[in-house]
């Protein structure tokens, strides 16, 4: 992450965004965004069934269920998931008007 300017946000294209994700159910696309917020502010997410739960707001067997739709868009290794390059993401800084 870039000590030099603060990530302020997550900007979407959302026709790409549907492309990739039209099947997703409500929780999905809830959970695949915290996920996405949580590594923004923290760099990784901890590669944890119970600690990914919690952090995409689902009970265990939701999540259970979402975990290999949401893998997709992450980077696995280390114990930790890193948010893979996303076309449909573009990060905003504080420093862009």
């Amino acid at each position: 992450m870039d000590c030099g300017s603060k990530p302020r946000g997550l900007a979407i294209s959302v026709p790409e965004y549907m492309a990739e994700t039209s099947d997703f159910r409500p929780g999905e696309h809830a959970a695949l965004f915290l996920l996405l917020l949580y590594a923004q502010k923290h760099g990784l997410v901890p590669d944890d069934d119970a600690v990914l739960a919690r952090i995409g707001d689902m009970n265990m067997a939701d999540w259970l269920l979402a975990r290999s739709r949401l893998e997709l868009f992450f980077e696995q290794g280390g114990g930790h998931w890193k948010p893979a390059s996303l076309d449909w993401i573009r990060r905003t800084r504080d420093d862009e008007s």
